[in-house]
């Protein structure tokens, strides 16, 4: 795991949207170690940023209050990093590694894959769908399917859930 002066912002960005909404710092850091990866923001198997995470990153440093924002992601990283590096490892295994391929058959992401949606909302789909199942490649295919249907789908259960 990079340490906190060498995280990408796309990284810092994400892992902060993931524990905002209540999951462990650990777990977001490898939710988002993997989406990002697969999206195209993260080299494969590390958390070195592509071309297009770089980008990113300075889009996110820009914005309103990044300086705050940052203090709070070396805050956030005190804590269990060996439980993040095994997360990132069984991720990565599951999803960069191994190649992606469907668990379940059919479904509305069938034929799809997670560079096809967005990784902060991706993200957060995988956290919400890791409370039903110890799998991350299951909880990634059924964040795909429920993302798949509505690109929303995940803003709009937080919402109800908070009303």
């Amino acid at each position: 795991m990079p340490g906190p002066g060498h995280t990408p912002e796309v990284l810092k960005h994400c892992v902060r949207a993931v524990a905002a909404k209540g999951k462990d710092t650990s777990s977001a850091f490898a939710i988002c170690t993997a989406s990002l990866q697969k999206a195209g923001y993260l080299e494969p198997g590390s958390s070195q940023p592509t071309a297009a995470g770089k980008k990113l990153s300075r889009k996110h440093a820009k914005e309103p209050e990044a300086g705050e924002k940052r203090d709070d992601y070396e805050k956030l990283l005190k804590g269990r990093k060996s439980e993040a590096r095994l997360l990132i490892k069984t991720l990565r295994m599951a999803l960069v590694e191994g190649g992606w391929s469907e668990r379940i058959p059919g479904g509305l992401s069938s034929g799809m894959s997670p560079e096809d949606f967005d990784p902060i909302q991706l993200a957060a789909g995988i956290e919400v769908e890791m409370e039903h199942t110890t799998d991350p490649a299951i909880a990634t295919e059924i964040a795909m399917d429920h993302l798949a249907e509505d690109p929303d789908y995940y803003v709009k259960l937080k919402k109800m859930e908070k009303d």
